[in-house]
């Protein structure tokens, strides 16, 4: 008896000094800071690059060109930037899942450029719980900004009451429409700019809406919305949808004899300001449709279009440059400035450093500047009507203050 009672003591005694030491080895073993080491940091993207809103996983590839370019500088501070993306098809069940595998397998330190409203809203409570930094997200939707969350910093796109705002009064202003009729993405992205637009409309005395028409972003046949659309017989058209579904309905009504000529088409940047639109609606049938954009021309004569460019093009050469990649490689250059800043690498410093920024003009977005009340980051756009094949900028530098909602603009250039 004595002998099983020693024994079992000291199976217990070795048990202990066991789960000890192996407690020990897993708090030595744990990274310091998640995704960082001495020698690279890992961040996370997710977004689409199947499916009806494909075109937007063209940040994806901006991105990797621009971490690429650093990457052959010598990385940042030391570190080399390592990118783990993933497909969601933009479908929220999948970003779910990809999320946490991002964070609990690849163990990213953060993520860039992350695509669409629906789908970040679906990680959304985790990512906060986690404190998992979420920069230069890819929708400007107010529940990721208003009020400002810790770890939501920047969006790659002006925040959607701002878009709206500026595709009214440009209808209404500029084009001098008193008709208009409103086609959006009946989701989580266009619902809340279709409600800003409404809103906008009420500070234009005489300006009505004639008709509402929603899009389901997986569809292509929108010829039953296009034709409610003719019945109502607006002088302009504003689409708050994104590309797929932007380019069809064009083509529908093309097709029952509404063009540019009748009607003025406006998109928002998500749902036009990329060339890829000349492909899905027809040359012809996207002519002079506007569109917004943060970014300049992929024509520009600047030395950083160029470099943007000549960097893309060795990447991905059968990838036309504009729009999309645009976004990525913007949003990347200031995901790589805040890394730059940051002394201490901790996602808490890390944060904090983005309310360094102020008016910062070193990516190819127009400036970008972040306060405690302001985490959009992105205050200005361009109008731009598609002529010959590309985006013509039309417009000077429409800017606004994210808190006051209040935009001036500037004179175009000639």
């Amino acid at each position: 008896m004595y002998r099983l009672f020693r024994e079992a003591r000291r199976a217990l005694l070795f048990g202990f000094i066991a789960t000890g030491l192996t407690s020990v080895n897993l708090v030595q073993a744990a990274p310091a800071v998640p995704g960082v080491s001495a020698t690279e940091v890992r961040v996370g993207w997710l977004g689409p690059e199947s499916g009806p809103a494909a075109t937007y996983g063209d940040v994806r590839k901006g991105i990797v060109a621009y971490f690429d370019y650093v990457n052959s500088q010598g990385g940042v501070n030391g570190r080399k930037l390592k990118l783990f993306s993933y497909d969601d098809k933009y479908q929220p069940s999948l970003t779910v899942r990809m999320m946490h595998r991002l964070v609990e397998k690849d163990h990213v330190f953060a993520t860039l450029g992350d695509i669409g409203s629906p789908t970040n809203a679906a990680v959304q409570k985790y990512v906060e719980d986690q404190g998992l930094p979420m920069i230069m997200l890819c929708s400007a939707a107010n529940r990721f900004f208003v009020p400002p969350i810790a770890n939501f910093m920047g969006s790659c796109i002006a925040s959607y009451t701002f878009e709206a705002k500026v595709m009214v009064n440009y209808a209404v202003k500029n084009l001098h429409r008193k008709t208009l009729a409103f086609a959006y993405d009946n989701t989580d992205y266009g619902k809340p700019i279709l409600e800003a637009a409404m809103e906008a409309v009420k500070s234009y005395p005489g300006v009505k809406v004639l008709a509402q028409a929603a899009l389901q972003p997986a569809e292509t046949d929108f010829s039953a919305q296009a034709q409610k659309i003719k019945d109502a017989n607006p002088d302009a058209v504003l689409v708050f949808a994104t590309p797929s579904p932007t380019a069809h309905l064009k083509k529908a009504l093309s097709t029952i004899g509404m063009n540019s000529q009748t009607s003025a088409y406006l998109t928002t940047q998500e749902g036009g300001a990329n060339t890829v639109l000349w492909q899905l609606a027809g040359k012809d049938v996207w002519a002079d449709t506007y569109s917004l954009t943060s970014v300049p021309s992929v024509d520009a004569k600047t030395k950083p279009i160029e470099l943007f460019v000549s960097q893309f093009k060795k990447q991905f050469p059968d990838t036309d440059p504009s729009g999309s990649p645009q976004s990525g490689w913007a949003s990347a250059q200031v995901f790589v400035e805040a890394l730059r800043r940051t002394k201490d690498l901790t996602r808490e410093n890390f944060l904090k450093t983005f309310y360094t920024f102020d008016n910062w003009k070193g990516s190819l977005f127009s400036s970008i500047t972040f306060t405690p009340d302001d985490h959009f980051g992105i205050s200005s756009l361009i109008v731009t009507q598609a002529k010959d094949g590309t985006m013509v900028p039309i417009s000077g530098l429409i800017s606004i203050d994210n808190k006051t909602g209040q935009f001036t603009e500037a004179p175009a250039a000639q």
